[in-house]
């Protein structure tokens, strides 16, 4: 773990703390001095020592290198004690109070560096002890187990400062942080002269946070006065609140009408779908019904178009068949004529034969009859000659022969006064099939000879 550059003044006066006290243990190696008279170590070792970390300090003050020439040189003069003392092991509590000291570092590497410096201080001076040097790590001259004992409880009380010094430096780094953000705070609520005031002069951590405490209560002041003007603000947003929740309650029951309104449209809008498509399928259907009247009547336009032609030729027809109506009646009017004069004619025959017989019948010396007698035979009243036309051809009293009226063959028969003339002539003797010879028969067109003689 790196140191952070934020902590440069706490290592500067941790440098000047353990230089101190480096100087501190070289007047204590002077008074032990006295046991032995060791002034030649003390001078030699110890004052160089001081002197050469003092030189040091004026240009690494501050830095990683600067901390581990201090754990070194304190090792050397906790190693001077023990040899001043000539192996004394009481003395060798200083190495683990020296170590014990440098976590004030919140450093894991100077810990490292001078428990390796006490190591390699034991080996060797252990080796040259043995070997008949003057110098000295224990008295009694332990053994190599004795040595390794030491080294254990030095490694072991290295681990525990090594961690401390970790988590030293991990809360100092979060309280630093921390400060560092409230002292961002003070600059920014210090005024423009307290600013410069701060840039331009070294002021502590202690003055910055009474700054900043005494900035937070002007603002916490401030926030007072505020809140009590808030406060009113806060009553007149209350009324207007209210107001504007009545106005959202009567919004609500709008848009609640607006969607049962909406409701009702989607239904109507679903009902009209419906329609609109039932009016899809009969129009579809009124379609098809239409095309096929179109075809109906555009058939029908055609069947009247064709019929018009055949009435305009039937009229044609009519037409002509009218005018040989027409023909044909002025022929009946022709025949009816030539009818009515033969009727009279064969009715005057009937009359003299009917005489004739009666001449005859007075020879023969039989009675005769008058002629009203043979008039009645015969069903003619000779007071109304139109009835002698009627009882000749056939026809009712009141009726007229039709001269327009049309006959089979287009010619009239008259067969009932030629059997009434047979029958006639036929009582005088003569048969009907022959023409009656006397002269007094004969008789001109238009003229009736009467029963009586008279015309």
């Amino acid at each position: 773990m790196t140191s952070p550059v934020r902590f440069n003044d706490h290592y500067r006066k941790a440098d000047r703390i353990m230089l101190g006290l480096l100087w501190l243990t070289f007047a204590y190696s002077l008074c032990l001095a006295f046991l032995h008279s060791t002034f030649s170590q003390a001078l030699l070792v110890g004052a160089t020592t001081c002197l050469l970390t003092t030189v040091l300090y004026r240009g690494l003050a501050g830095t990683r290198a600067m901390r581990c020439v201090i754990a070194v040189a304190l090792m050397v003069m906790a190693a001077l004690h023990i040899n001043q003392t000539r192996g004394v092991i009481e003395f060798h509590f200083g190495i683990f109070v020296l170590l014990a000291v440098l976590t004030f570092y919140r450093d894991w590497l100077p810990i490292v560096v001078a428990a390796a410096t006490i190591a390699i201080h034991h080996v060797s001076f252990h080796w040259l002890q043995h070997q008949g040097y003057p110098v000295f790590v224990m008295a009694s001259h332990g053994g190599w187990s004795m040595i390794f004992l030491h080294a254990f409880y030095v490694v072991v009380e290295s681990l525990i400062l090594i961690y401390l010094a970790n988590q030293t430096l991990a809360d100092a780094t979060d309280n630093q942080e921390v400060l560092d953000k409230v002292l961002a705070a003070a600059t920014q609520l210090s005024s423009g002269a307290d600013t410069h005031r701060v840039q331009g002069a070294k002021i502590s951590s202690g003055e910055r946070f009474d700054h900043f405490l005494q900035q937070v209560t002007n603002l916490v002041d401030g926030v007072v006065r505020d809140t009590r003007n808030l406060s009113d603000l806060g009553r007149d947003l209350s009324q207007v609140g209210q107001t504007l929740e009545d106005g959202a309650r009567h919004q609500l029951d709008e848009v609640a009408q607006m969607s049962g309104a909406i409701g009702h449209l989607v239904q109507a809008m679903d009902n009209i779908a419906g329609h609109v498509d039932q009016t899809l399928q009969r129009s579809g259907q009124a379609s098809e019904q239409v095309n096929r009247g179109r075809s109906t009547v555009d058939q029908t336009r055609e069947e009247i178009v064709e019929l018009a032609g055949r009435l305009n030729l039937t009229n044609e027809t009519v037409q002509g068949l009218a005018e040989q109506a027409q023909q044909i009646g002025q022929v009946l009017d022709v025949i009816n004529s030539i009818a009515e004069q033969t009727n009279l004619l064969a009715l005057n025959a009937a009359i003299e034969a009917a005489r004739g017989r009666r001449t005859g019948a007075r020879v023969c010396g039989g009675g005769g009859r008058s002629t009203n007698a043979v008039a009645k035979d015969l069903g003619i009243d000779h007071r109304n000659p139109t009835n002698h036309r009627q009882a000749a051809t056939g026809q009712p009293p009141g009726r007229h022969c039709h001269a327009r009226q049309p006959r089979r063959g287009g010619t009239l028969r008259i067969r009932q006064p030629t059997r009434l003339a047979t029958a006639t002539c036929g009582g005088g003797g003569h048969r009907g099939d022959q023409p009656l010879q006397r002269p007094d028969c004969q008789h001109h067109p238009g003229t009736v000879r009467g029963l009586d003689g008279h015309q």
